[in-house]
């Protein structure tokens, strides 16, 4: 049924108003039911470092595609690659890595967080 109709997993209750706070629990559930996160780009301080750590905590595979160093909202993510994240510059390194071959997944069933 979930297929089908999808669902919603949540913490909080369906009237709470969203809090800037929230987003890190929200994101900790997200990293949680990913098989990977890509980190697309990230400052020094950012939400989708805050993902990172908790993927890297949970045993999850971290993908980090590389930003020009001389960019600030590429440091984080540049760090992530320094401290061991995969190199990401084609979809198809993700690919391999997690070693689904993309003609025979249902891309269905294949679902990343960024």
């Amino acid at each position: 049924r979930i297929l089908k109709n999808g669902a919603l997993i949540s913490e909080f209750s369906p009237f709470e108003k969203p809090m800037r706070h929230y987003f890190p629990m929200r994101n900790r559930i997200i990293s949680a039911l990913s098989q990977g996160v890509l980190i697309v780009e990230a400052p020094k301080k950012s939400g989708a470092l805050i993902t990172g750590d908790f993927a890297l905590e949970q045993g999850r595979d971290v993908f980090v595609i590389p930003g020009n160093i001389q960019q600030p909202q590429s440091q984080g993510s540049n760090a992530l690659l320094k401290e061991g994240a995969f190199c990401v510059t084609d979809p198809q390194d993700i690919l391999n890595h997690l070693d689904w071959d993309s003609t025979k997944t249902d891309s269905k069933k294949m679902v990343l967080s960024s």
